[in-house]
């Protein structure tokens, strides 16, 4: 019968310290659980800090290429330029409008005489300005060809005048030869001339008739 009372007793006590128990033993669950809940947290990836994006760097603005300096129109050569304006001398043109204006053959006869002597009267002064304004080997030459042009003048009119009767046409060829010899020797001097200043000489002068100084 004591023993019932006591087994009743103990029962009854440990009824009364089991929510103790519990209590207690949640309060240890939960201090622990803490913690691990703190860890169990997860880590925040750390966010990678952006870099700023290079900007591309501007291309050069190409500057703008020069055209090409066109060249120069070439003058034509002093040689070519000589020729042209020898061609347009006032001798030949002078010769010309007598033939065109002559009514008979002794007209024409004239116009020749006429223009061998203007080219007389050219080669003469043409040399005698080229003896003061060339030097040196252009002068020597110069003379050297003058002298042996007028060494050889009349021979060659002789021979020339050789091959022609006095048929009235064959004489108007003689005369153009004539002139054609004297022509050919101003010429030579027209172009020295005209190498050593860059003009021709003036013709004026020698259609002039003016006495020669």
């Amino acid at each position: 019968m004591k023993n019932s009372k006591l087994t009743a007793i103990l029962a009854a006590f440990a009824l009364l310290l089991l929510p103790m128990v519990l209590s207690s033993c949640e309060d240890t669950q939960e201090s622990s659980a803490a913690p691990s809940s703190s860890q169990a947290e997860p880590t925040q990836t750390p966010t990678a800090t952006p870099h700023p994006t290079p900007s591309a760097t501007p291309e050069a603005t190409p500057q703008p290429t020069s055209s090409p300096t066109p060249e120069a129109t070439l003058e034509p050569s002093p040689a070519g330029e000589f020729e042209q304006l020898f061609q347009e001398n006032a001798i030949d043109k002078m010769l010309k409008d007598e033939i065109d204006l002559a009514d008979s053959s002794k007209a024409i006869l004239r116009a020749y005489g006429d223009a061998e002597k203007h080219w007389r009267r050219m080669i003469n002064i043409t040399y005698k300005d080229c003896q003061e304004i060339l030097s040196g080997d252009q002068l020597d030459s110069l003379q050297a060809q003058q002298e042996t042009w007028e060494a050889e003048l009349e021979d060659k009119k002789t021979e020339i005048a050789a091959e022609y009767g006095d048929d009235i046409n064959e004489q108007l060829e003689l005369s153009e030869k004539i002139v054609s010899i004297y022509r050919e020797q101003g010429k030579v001097m027209c172009q020295a001339y005209y190498q050593a200043v860059g003009e021709m000489p003036d013709f004026e002068v020698v259609l002039s008739d003016e006495p020669l100084g």
